[in-house]
């Protein structure tokens, strides 16, 4: 009877893993299409953003996002996308894919 019971058990909670697995990842596929959707709604202002902002932009990382805040901090606020490309690392390819992103 034991050995029934444990088989029993084993047998429930491998016929319910998967439900559940495939229930997580449906949840956290919503989450980041949600996230997706949040991102391209949020307008970022270049002159206030911290790090973690600037780097929802396409094509920020940490060190270019550290990169504007330093140039920023050092010249004053950008004024124009003219301005933001005065950042080592920062192009005309980064503002184009980001122009309708961006505050000053």
């Amino acid at each position: 009877m034991k050995g029934f019971i444990q088989a029993s058990l084993i047998a429930l909670a491998v016929l319910s893993a998967p439900a559940y697995a495939g229930d997580k990842e449906a949840k956290h596929e919503a989450k980041a299409a949600v996230s997706k959707k949040a991102e391209k709604l949020a307008v970022i202002n270049i002159n206030t953003a911290d790090v973690n902002q600037l780097q929802l932009l396409k094509g920020i990382g940490a060190s270019k996002a550290l990169a504007i805040i330093e140039h920023r901090e050092k010249n004053g606020k950008f004024k124009s996308f003219d301005d933001l490309l005065k950042v080592k690392g920062i192009g005309s390819k980064f503002v184009a894919k980001n122009k309708s992103t961006i505050a000053f």
